[in-house]
């Protein structure tokens, strides 16, 4: 009798371990398969929203590429325009000073912003607009490269990327060459006669424009300067030869580079403060979501083994007693 009851108290001191290996195992079965699709789940959505911000930033950055070289083309053919125009090739032979300039500011006052416009002659004259000064000399513009090789080639109009032999005044405010300039340059031919070169300026703030974020203009040898980068010109440091986006060395933004003129290049700057906040807020999320599951595991865990265990007890317990009667 003695023994029965012992056996008996020993058997519900097992049921107990038992209820508790059955607690753990269905606990740790959970926790693992919660924490790593937890994991999973991060990993790949976090990747696929940075996959879908980078394919936003490169949509972007084309797009502006586009609407700069849109801009550009309706400057180069104003610029063809005037060219062509039958009173401007009559004051260029007259060489009536007046009237050339009058043209030149009325090319300028057209509703597309163009910053200055510099009429050379083939002799080497000179006519500005009338908010430009300090226009180079055409044999100091021979010397930039690609400018010297339209102007011995067959081909009538270009386009220039540079920083160097630029107007000293535009809009009659003092301009920095460290700004550079982009211009498209015309050839005034009539009847097969070269006349000379009309070169029409765009200050880069009006391609900035163009886009909501940061951005640079980068040549072979440097990149165009403009009031308030001086923050972030070191991304520049990072850009290499990529030509899709990339993160930046210090994580803090996405570099966005694409072909623009030549061998230039258009780079935006986007910001990665908003994905990290994405990021965070899916980190919140998944976090939460595991924790409710972890807590209706334990639930579950913890009825289940207690009703396993229980009836283990209540048969015990019965037949403990029928022995005893």
């Amino acid at each position: 009798m003695l023994f029965l009851l012992h056996k008996t108290r020993y058997n519900l001191y097992v049921y107990k371990k038992y209820k508790r290996i059955i607690y753990l195992n269905i606990m740790l079965n959970t926790v693992l398969i919660a924490v790593t699709v937890a994991a999973v789940s991060f990993y790949i959505i976090a990747n696929n929203m940075f996959r879908s911000f980078s394919q936003n930033a490169a949509r972007e950055t084309e797009r502006a590429v586009k609407d700069c070289n849109l801009y550009i083309d309706s400057v180069a053919a104003y610029a063809k325009s005037m060219a062509n125009n039958d009173v401007f090739f009559e004051s260029i032979t007259e060489k009536n000073d007046v009237n050339i300039i009058h043209r030149l500011d009325y090319l300028c006052s057209y509703s597309l912003k163009i910053d200055g416009a510099v009429f050379y002659t083939i002799d080497g004259e000179v006519y500005t607009s009338s908010s430009v000064s300090g226009a180079p000399e055409l044999l100091r513009l021979t010397a930039v490269p690609g400018i010297s090789e339209f102007i011995t080639s067959e081909e009538t109009a270009f386009v220039s990327l540079r920083t160097r032999a630029i107007a000293s005044i535009y809009n009659n405010i003092p301009y920095s060459q460290e700004n550079g300039i982009v211009t498209a340059i015309v050839k005034v031919i009539r009847d097969g006669t070269l006349y000379g070169y009309l070169f029409c300026d765009v200050a880069p703030a009006a391609l900035y424009e163009k886009t909501n974020q940061t951005a640079f203009i980068t040549l072979e040898n440097g990149y165009f300067k403009y009031p308030g980068s001086d923050a972030d010109v070191h991304y520049l440091e990072d850009l290499g030869s990529q030509n899709s986006p990339f993160r930046s060395r210090d994580r803090r933004a996405l570099i966005s580079p694409s072909e623009f003129i030549s061998s230039a290049k258009l780079v935006l700057l986007f910001p990665v403060a908003q994905y990290r906040r994405s990021v965070a807020i899916l980190g919140v999320i998944i976090f939460s979501v595991t924790l409710v599951l972890l807590m209706a595991a334990h639930f579950f865990a913890s009825k289940t083994s207690a009703k396993t265990v229980g009836r283990l007890e209540a048969l015990t317990r019965k037949i403990s007693g029928d022995i005893v009667t």
